[in-house]
C-alpha cells in the first residue's frame, strides 16, 4: 500500500525537507563527533568571529536550554572560549579556538556541499528567488501570534 501525502501547505513541506536535510547532515556531522545544532554553533561563531550566547541562540535558532547543554559539550573538547564583558558581567564572548577553527571550516565545507547537493539541477535565479521568499516568510513566522495590527484576524 502507497501512503499518499494529501498536506501542500508550506509548514508540512517546510517541515518535511528539514527532516530530510536534518537527518542527512547529522550522518555528516557525526564523523566529527558533532550533531547538526552543535555544527551550526561552530559556523556561526567561524562566521562571525565570536558572539555572545545571546546571539548564538538568535543566530542559530537553538532554545537558550538546549544551547547551553551544546555549549558544555563543545567547551569541553576545548573548541571555544569564553570570557565575560567587561561592560555587563552577565553577558559571555564565545570564540573559538584555533581546533574549533579547524573543524568548523571542515562544517562549513560540509554545509556548502548540502547545498550544492539538495539544489543540483536548480536553476540558480529560482535558488535565489526561493532564499528571498524563505526570508520572507521566516520574518512572518517571527512574528507569528504577536500583536501586529496590520495581519489580519
Amino acid at each position: 500500500m502507497t501512503i499518499h501525502f494529501l498536506h501542500d501547505t508550506v509548514p508540512f513541506l517546510m517541515n518535511r525537507i528539514s527532516a530530510q536535510i536534518s537527518a542527512s547532515a547529522n550522518t555528516e556531522f557525526r564523523k566529527f563527533g558533532l550533531n547538526l545544532l552543535s555544527a551550526r554553533v561552530l559556523v556561526v561563531l567561524l562566521v562571525n568571529k565570536s558572539a555572545t550566547v545571546g546571539e548564538l541562540a538568535e543566530a542559530t535558532s537553538i532554545d537558550p536550554s538546549t544551547l547551553s547543554h551544546i555549549l558544555r559539550r563543545l567547551s569541553r573538547q576545548g573548541l571555544f572560549t569564553k570570557e565575560r564583558q567587561a561592560h555587563d558581567n552577565r553577558s559571555v564572548l564565545v570564540k573559538l579556538t584555533p581546533k574549533g577553527r579547524r573543524l568548523a571550516e571542515k562544517c562549513l565545507d560540509a554545509v556548502a556541499d548540502h547545498e550544492r547537493a539538495i539544489t543540483r539541477g536548480v536553476d540558480p535565479e529560482r535558488i535565489r528567488r526561493l532564499k528571498a521568499t524563505l526570508q520572507e516568510i521566516y520574518a512572518n513566522v517571527a512574528s507569528f501570534g504577536g500583536e501586529d495590527p496590520a495581519s489580519p484576524r
